[in-house]
């Protein structure tokens, strides 16, 4: 019962990678060559499906971090990897189609928001090992918290980074670059 529920929400992601949220419950039956009523007997609607396909991706994302997290790489690599954190099969999606979830799915969008807010409890304990081992400066962990969420939410609520022919991924290297490296050039 689990796998076809994990085998929709693969057929959805790879539907989302090409059409972004323009599929239908009938798109997915026939890229899986099932009838519709199954997807129906997992998910009663499309937002509870994208709802699921949200969860299961940021629990992928999860699994990514802790990956990175456990690895043997320095604190600082393992925090700028970890923030920012994507699976390969995550690699090719256009997150900026985000943007319209707000006005046409807003249970989704509330869930998008609540997993960007969650889960920090890893990275802030990479954080404050940084900082006992002077390799990271005293921060205030809660006001990173703040820019990082704020940062990834007006990423993926609005068209900016269309109008600038940005991808999410390359914004997101971005922002990390300027957290980690800071804007000054340092001279000493």
């Amino acid at each position: 019962m689990e796998n076809i529920q994990q085998d929709i929400l693969e057929a959805t992601l790879i539907l989302f990678n090409d059409r972004g949220l323009d599929f239908t419950m009938n798109d997915i039956a026939k890229s899986m060559h099932i009838a519709k009523k199954t997807i129906y007997r997992f998910f009663s609607s499309k937002e509870e499906l994208l709802i699921a396909l949200l969860d299961y991706g940021f629990e992928n994302i999860q699994k990514e971090k802790q990956k990175i997290l456990s690895s043997n790489d320095s604190i600082t690599k393992r925090l700028e990897q970890a923030m920012i954190a994507m699976p390969k099969q995550y690699a090719k999606i256009d997150f900026r189609v985000l943007s319209s979830l707000k006005n046409t799915y807003p249970q989704v969008y509330i869930r998008l928001n609540e997993h960007l807010e969650n889960d920090w409890e890893p990275i802030i304990k990479l954080i404050n090992e940084g900082i006992r081992k002077k390799e990271i400066r005293k921060i205030n962990t809660f006001i990173l918290r703040q820019i990082i969420t704020a940062t990834f939410e007006q990423l993926l609520s609005t068209d900016e980074l269309q109008e600038r022919n940005l991808t999410y991924a390359k914004a997101l290297k971005e922002m990390m670059n300027i957290i980690m490296k800071g804007m000054v050039i340092d001279n000493e």
